[in-house]
């Protein structure tokens, strides 16, 4: 019996009762001159038909990928054709946010940190100013911002009291702004305020302070607290003594015509 011997080659064969060196019993070999192309061949994006189907490079797809910063390792998929990978699917900007302050490149540029600035603020009063700062690894630096020149604040120069400004940069502001625009009182000035720790009106001879203003006093007793403000003097010659009493958020004034 005669079996067709080819040399993988369907046109080159013979007749033979035994196989001959360099022959097979089978013709399915698409390209004899290279030994990587044949039917149980895998197929490759080279352009050739590498598992002799009659097709090249036929439903050849991979993994693809792309992105820098934080879109670096975004995916997509590339297709096969004539021997060329193409149609690349992954995006590069997939995730990318506006820029931030943090050593990321949040929008995916190949830059970090780029362009990054932000205002700041200094100083008090009439002295607040403004500055710059930029972003550098992740961190701010080169804070600018230089504090205003202060003015004079005082009851000598109109308007600098009463114009609702910090002028002097101190923090506080016209009435607040002790000794500036509030005039201390002159020894001469003060009064003598007696401690009425009763509340009866009659102030206590051996408690007693000289101010400009009357004292406020907090009593406490139990759970109520009492404030009581010394309105009255006790000097020889006056006859009315005259206090007022704000207790627990009520106020009463009281005048009493007797005799000292």
């Amino acid at each position: 019996m005669q079996i067709a011997m080819v040399m993988e080659n369907p046109i080159s064969w013979i007749l033979s009762c035994t196989q001959s060196p360099g022959y097979v019993p089978y013709n399915t070999d698409c390209d004899d001159s290279n030994a990587t192309i044949k039917p149980v061949a895998i197929e490759e994006c080279d352009n050739k038909d590498n598992d002799c189907d009659g097709s090249v490079d036929e439903d050849l797809t991979r993994t693809a990928t792309c992105g820098v910063g934080a879109c670096a390792g975004n995916t997509g998929i590339e297709t096969c054709s004539e021997g060329n990978w193409i149609n690349n699917t992954c995006n590069p900007l997939a995730g990318a946010a506006a820029e931030t302050c943090d050593n990321v490149d949040n929008d995916c540029d190949g830059s970090t940190d780029e362009n990054l600035m932000r205002n700041t603020n200094c100083g008090v009063g009439e002295c607040i100013s403004v500055g710059i700062q930029i972003c550098v690894a992740g961190n701010w630096e080169g804070n600018n911002c230089t504090p205003g020149q202060p003015t004079e604040e005082s009851i000598s120069i109109d308007g600098t009291c009463t114009d609702g400004q910090d002028n002097d940069c101190d923090g506080k502001t016209d009435d607040n702004d002790v000794p500036d625009c509030v005039q201390e009182c002159l020894a001469a000035a003060k009064i003598t305020y007696y401690m009425d720790a009763d509340g009866d009106g009659y102030g206590n001879p051996l408690k007693s302070i000289k101010d400009c203003v009357p004292p406020a006093v907090t009593l406490q007793t139990g759970q109520t607290v009492t404030t009581v403000i010394q309105m009255r003097t006790l000097k020889p010659g006056i006859k009315t003594v005259t206090r007022m009493v704000i207790q627990t958020g009520k106020a009463r004034r009281h005048a009493k015509g007797q005799g000292l």
